[in-house]
């Protein structure tokens, strides 16, 4: 059984790869949420806490989502008096430091969104890396009401450099 043998040695080196990936360092995503927002509205934000547990940079370039025509990572900044809602091209995450995508900071925008998001549901995000890496993310969507107080820390999501 030539085949079976080369199968479980290709599935050994795999196992090698990623245990030597695995010590690089990998993100940890918690406190996920997408905010809900009135029907009429066509865009909301996904806030999160994005910890990088390893040596290596990581560095978020996009995101994507089946709930809404496009996803863009968005910071807001100060102009003069008044804060401002600018696209970013990328957000580093170093090494053994954390990112929060926040009200009033760092997020994820969710443009021209396909359906009305409910407290309650779950929206699917998929974070893209500079390394090539896709990560899916479970976003709960919450109420206008609910404050960062209210995440419960569940959720959380690993990937290792590949």
């Amino acid at each position: 059984m030539p085949i079976r043998y080369l199968v479980i040695r290709l599935l050994g080196v795999a196992l090698l790869l990623g245990a030597s990936q695995a010590g690089a360092g990998s993100l940890e995503i918690s406190e996920a949420y997408v905010r809900e927002m009135p029907p009429v509205a066509r865009n909301t934000a996904a806030f999160m806490t994005v910890l990088n547990t390893g040596d290596v940079l990581f560095t978020i370039v996009g995101a994507r989502s089946a709930a809404a025509a496009s996803a863009e990572l968005h910071d807001h900044l100060r102009d003069g008096e008044v804060m401002r809602m600018r696209p970013v091209a990328a957000v580093p995450v170093p090494p053994h430091d954390r990112v929060r995508f926040e009200p009033g900071g760092l997020h994820v925008m969710l443009m021209d969104l396909v359906a009305p998001l409910v407290a309650g549901q779950v929206v699917e995000i998929e974070l893209l890396l500079a390394n090539g890496t896709r990560l899916p993310v479970s976003f709960p969507v919450r109420s206008l009401t609910d404050g960062p107080a209210a995440s419960t820390g569940h959720g959380m999501h690993e990937v290792g450099k590949h």
